[in-house]
């Protein structure tokens, strides 16, 4: 360990001494009171419950939406190639791979059941193998 790393350390503990002794200091009774009677005042419960019921979750996207947006990722990590270590010829096969692993992903889409579900879970492995292989080729090697 390094005497940055002691020094973070140190810092980070410090501040939450120093954090944990103010709400010692303003977490009191008749502090701890004057927000409750706010909180009842301003009836934040009766409106928290009223807008939660109004509330949607986010719907989780489906798992080819999933692969699309992984699919994306990789072709912009293969575009931009900040690092400069990709070939051409990487380039080149790895968005041949993609265009292709998008072009099944629509196929499948066709299917039904668990000719469908299968297909998904090959799709799936596939495009997690490509996302691997660019990006440990587009970590600096050291």
């Amino acid at each position: 360990m390094g005497a940055k790393d002691v020094m973070r350390k140190g810092a980070r503990g410090a501040s939450a001494l120093l954090a944990s002794k103010a709400v010692e200091r303003l977490v009191t009774p008749e502090n701890t009171q004057r927000v409750v009677d706010a909180v009842k005042d301003a009836h934040l419960g009766r409106r928290a419950k009223q807008a939660a019921a109004r509330m949607t979750p986010p719907k989780r996207p489906s798992r080819s939406e999933q692969l699309r947006r992984t699919l994306d990722q990789i072709e912009r990590i293969v575009r931009e190639d900040t690092t400069g270590s990709f070939t051409d010829e990487q380039t080149g096969q790895w968005l041949r791979t993609a265009g292709s692993l998008r072009n099944s992903l629509d196929m499948t889409q066709v299917r039904r059941g668990k000719d469908r579900r299968t297909r998904t879970q090959d799709l799936e492995a596939r495009v997690n193998a490509l996302y691997e292989e660019v990006f440990q080729a587009a970590m600096p090697q050291d």
